[in-house]
């Protein structure tokens, strides 16, 4: 089974960033300064309101594990709302990627939080990756959140596969009845017992071995 790509000092280091308000302010201007910052509302399929923009920023601390970042800013408070951290790397000759999320506590946000979260992940990152998604809390975004994005996967119809026990054997997931075995398996009683990842593709993966480069 290949490693999860996130490490804890990067999440730690982030959420040093953002959890505070005056680090939130300066964490937006040091994006907005970046030279390489795309607006992708429009390519990921948000009308957001006035006032914020969905950028991605590429190559802002030249660190090679980072492919890029994507960040939804509230221009008018001058704050970042939702943030993530794209970590790729190749498994089998595909691009693959693990991401770290962070999303804004406050509920004047929540309309526009809603539809980057689900947007931002499938209608951007995975055109252009397979996801790597993991049981590790320390370096995730929040247990029920990557439940649900594998269970919205199952029904967008997209490839889903976890890695069974410590192997690079893939099984798929292709149904929610199939899911919820695979929540008993992994996030009930057990689960820290071993790390759990999960596989997400908009087709599927011949041969259903993966094996990591």
């Amino acid at each position: 089974m290949p490693k999860s790509i996130i490490t804890t000092s990067q999440v730690q280091e982030a959420l040093a960033k953002l959890t505070r308000v005056v680090d939130n302010k300066a964490f937006y201007a040091a994006l907005n300064a970046a030279n390489r910052l795309t607006d992708i509302a429009e390519n990921a399929g948000c009308a957001l309101k006035s006032g914020y923009r969905l950028i991605r920023i590429d190559d802002r601390n030249n660190a090679p594990d980072v492919n890029f970042e994507i960040a939804l800013i509230d221009d008018i408070e001058l704050s970042i709302v939702y943030y993530s951290m794209i970590f790729s790397t190749i498994l089998n000759g595909r691009p693959t990627a693990q991401i770290w999320t962070w999303r804004s506590y406050k509920t004047n946000h929540w309309e526009e939080l809603k539809a980057v979260i689900s947007k931002a992940s499938f209608n951007y990152i995975i055109k252009r990756f397979d996801i790597l998604i993991s049981n590790d809390l320390e370096v995730g975004s929040g247990e029920f959140f990557w439940l649900r994005q594998i269970s919205n996967s199952i029904a967008e119809g997209y490839s889903v596969y976890y890695y069974k026990g410590l192997s690079t054997e893939l099984q798929p997931i292709s149904s929610q009845a199939e899911f919820y075995h695979f929540v008993d398996q992994c996030w009930s009683g057990s689960h820290d017992q071993h790390q759990c990842l999960a596989l997400i593709s908009r087709s599927p993966l011949f041969p259903p071995l993966l094996e990591e480069r």
